[in-house]
């Protein structure tokens, strides 16, 4: 009998620990491209959104172990929709800010004349 709750117990770690590390190879790989990214000169920002966006999508595994060992399954549950909730707003918020700035009028002072 106690064989097998700590089979299971070193199972549950040992998949944690292979979450851990393919989470950690996206978030490697996204701090990689962002130091190749050159500047952008634009002001927009929609730049900004975006790489929140990707940062929220490659940081969700740790933030959701270090949520589990914290304080359980609940806590876990609860960064998990508070991650899903941070994604559809800031997602929504760029595309309506891509949508903006690709639609804007471009008038300027000089037609007042």
């Amino acid at each position: 009998m106690h064989y097998t709750t700590a089979y299971a117990r070193q199972k549950r770690k040992s998949l944690a620990v292979l979450e851990l590390l393919s989470g950690s190879v996206d978030l490697l790989t996204y701090l990689h491209d962002r130091l190749l990214e050159q500047p952008l000169s634009s002001s927009s920002q929609l730049p900004r959104l975006e790489r929140l966006l990707g940062f929220l999508e490659t940081s969700e595994t740790f933030l959701e172990l270090a949520a589990a060992f914290a304080g359980g399954d609940v806590a876990r549950w609860i960064v998990i929709a508070a991650v899903q909730v941070a994604k559809s707003v800031v997602g929504t918020t760029a595309s309506y800010v891509g949508t903006y700035a690709h639609n804007a009028p471009k008038c300027g002072l000089s037609g007042l004349s």
